[in-house]
């Protein structure tokens, strides 16, 4: 008996442009037109790599949560990363990446990061008074400055916790220049050996520490019991610092500019606040309260 062939489905690439991604061009603004004439998904050439690009949710959800296990190698882009930054979360595949997911996550859980809250609302305070003397006098302020110095120090102050005023110091190159060059790299390489002289530090002094860095160095690998190698915590700890501190300068950045160029949401954001207000510092269960903050 002739047994019937399973049906097999077919498979396209979505269209996109025929033309090269040039770095002449902005690179924000051209995958925006391309979503405006293809949809939510389209393929194209940028930096010489053929990459998907998607903007709705539900492929976003597809790709970084139901269906990563497809996805885990990376691109050229971070290839380039990882001659700076050397093996990483960030830059690592396979199983590698999926146990040091795994043991940097405890750093990351909801009560942990409900733990930094105070330190990071009285950061900002001191930001709120520096920007309120500006106002009184009349005097301008360079946001973008401003943003990369206050998520340098909160990044920083999460990782080393008591040990933020000795190593902040060395790290001032992040906030004070913008260029990332092979001097830069090297920078790099003589923090990672700071990171280094500082665990070694807290394990002759001994006792807890529950920064990040501390909650790095009690984490052990699932399958053998054992704590990360030195050399890959001190390369995933400033992988922390630039993932942490640029990215999230960056989003903050375009923020306040938005709000500058959108009054009525200003607006709208002031008036909730005024509404609900906290006393001392913000709390992680509280946050649910500002549902056009959170929503907008």
């Amino acid at each position: 008996m002739k047994m019937a062939q399973p049906a097999i489905e077919k498979y396209f690439a979505p269209p996109g442009p025929a033309e090269e991604y040039s770095s002449t061009d902005d690179l924000f603004h051209w995958l925006s037109r391309n979503f405006e004439r293809y949809g939510d998904i389209y393929k194209a050439s940028v930096y010489g790599s053929d990459v998907y690009v998607i903007s709705n949710p539900e492929y976003c959800e597809h790709v970084l949560r139901r269906n990563w296990q497809n996805y885990l190698r990376k691109g050229l882009v971070v290839q380039r990363i990882a001659l700076a930054l050397g093996s990483n979360l960030i830059t690592s595949n396979g199983e590698l990446w999926a146990n040091q997911r795994r043991m940097i996550q405890p750093a990351f859980t909801k009560g942990a990061i409900g733990r930094l809250t105070g330190m990071i609302a009285a950061v900002n305070a001191e930001l709120l008074g520096k920007w309120r003397e500006a106002a009184r006098l009349g005097v301008t302020v360079n946001v973008t400055q401003d943003m990369s110095r206050i998520i340098l120090q909160i990044t920083l102050r999460s990782i080393f916790g008591d040990d933020y005023g000795a190593v902040a110091p060395k790290f001032e190159p992040f906030a004070a220049e913008a260029t990332r060059d092979f001097r830069f790299a090297e920078t790099l390489g003589l923090l990672r050996e700071l990171v280094l002289k500082l665990v070694a530090q807290r394990r002759h002094k001994g006792g807890t520490y529950t920064d990040i860095l501390g909650v790095l160095m009690e984490a052990l690998d699932r399958e053998h019991g054992k704590p990360m190698p030195d050399g890959q915590l001190a390369r995933e700890v400033i992988n922390l610092v630039v993932a942490g501190h640029e990215t999230t300068a960056s989003l903050l950045n375009w923020m306040w500019y938005l709000l500058a160029t959108h009054p009525e949401v200003q607006s709208r954001l002031s008036a909730e606040f005024v509404r609900l207000p906290w006393e001392g510092s913000p709390a992680i269960e509280t946050f649910a309260m500002y549902r056009y903050t959170l929503n907008n």
